[in-house]
């Protein structure tokens, strides 16, 4: 064996061993994730405000209700700035993938006992029913819903983006 490739290495000059190159195989490559993705972002808005906003929902215009906030109050962002979690005055939210939660977090100032044994928000409301008051009972938010905030109705959008 050993005498077979002596005897074809010396066949060959050292110009044509020199000229012999190694074919490169191609990598494979890792399969793409083509699906279409998207993203959700939740809004707080006050009741009605959202029909006063310009084209864009950035801004009111000029004849609007007093109750309104100059701007719709991006959750979504808040969340993401703040590891996952925005406390607005005493609610807390939590946005974890597409789903936002809503809890209290003055438990023991502003809270009464429910009938299951639980405690809720004196202050925090969700569509007229106190919100829970503490984190491993906090409830799942849908579009629509109206948040009751120490006295102030906002009503909570969700927006979702498409894209490829």
């Amino acid at each position: 064996m050993n005498a077979i490739v002596t005897s074809a290495t010396s066949a060959l000059s050292s110009r044509q061993i020199n000229t012999i190159h190694l074919k490169r195989v191609a990598r494979p490559r890792a399969p793409m994730n083509v699906a279409t993705r998207a993203m959700t972002s939740w809004k707080l808005d006050g009741v009605g405000c959202a029909a006063s906003r310009g084209g864009n929902g950035a801004r009111l215009s000029g004849a609007s209700n007093q109750n309104c906030p100059t701007h719709a109050i991006d959750v979504s962002t808040l969340c993401a700035s703040h590891e996952g979690r925005f406390e607005m005055a005493h609610a807390m939210f939590e946005q974890e993938g597409d789903a936002l939660y809503l809890y209290s977090t003055k438990a023991s100032e502003h809270s009464t006992k429910d009938e299951g044994g639980g405690f809720v928000s004196d202050e925090l409301f969700v569509d007229g029913r106190p919100a829970p008051a503490s984190s491993w009972s906090k409830i799942k938010l849908k579009p629509g819903q109206i948040v009751n905030i120490a006295g102030v109705e906002f009503q909570l959008y969700r927006n979702v983006h498409a894209h490829a």
